[in-house]
C-alpha cells in the first residue's frame, strides 16, 4: 500500500529525469490515479514500469542504471 494516492511505489530520481516503479500483486492493475500521475509526467521524460515481483523491479531499476541484473 503507497503512500499517497496515486503516487507510484518508488522513484529512482538519476539518471535524470528519472523512473517511477509501481509494484503490483497478482492481477493488480493501475488505478486511475496512477494512470493519471504518469500520463502528467510522460511529457517530461520520466520513465514508468509496473512490475509483479522484487525481480521484475531489480531488472528495470538496472537496465534504467545502465547495467544487467542478473538474479
Amino acid at each position: 500500500m503507497g503512500v499517497r494516492a496515486g503516487v507510484w511505489d518508488i522513484f529512482l530520481p538519476c539518471p535524470a529525469p528519472g523512473l517511477f516503479v509501481e509494484m503490483k500483486v497478482g492481477k493488480g492493475r493501475l488505478t486511475p490515479g496512477q494512470v493519471s500521475f504518469r500520463d502528467a509526467l510522460l511529457p517530461y521524460g520520466y520513465s514508468f514500469v509496473v512490475a509483479y515481483s522484487w525481480v521484475d523491479a531489480a531488472k528495470a531499476i538496472g537496465s534504467h542504471l545502465g547495467f544487467t541484473v542478473d538474479v
